[in-house]
């Protein structure tokens, strides 16, 4: 018995059940590029608008002043 057939109860995988894990498999790795995209877009808009908000508040503290 193969370390694959002892994780699924000794049974073999069919070829259709083998293809639906890799298919799970592939989509999981999908969303986490997803995820890492949209942090990293987030990460750099928050600095941008960081950023703009320091000149901002700057320009106002030199008008006051």
């Amino acid at each position: 018995m193969t370390h694959k057939d002892h994780a699924h109860g000794g049974q073999k995988l069919s070829s259709s059940c083998k293809a639906h894990l890799h298919e799970r498999g592939a989509t999981s790795i999908e969303y986490v590029l997803i995820a890492v995209l949209i942090s990293i877009v987030a990460l750099l808009s928050m600095q941008q608008l960081g950023s703009n908000l320091k000149s901002y508040y700057e320009d106002v503290g030199n008008k006051t002043s």
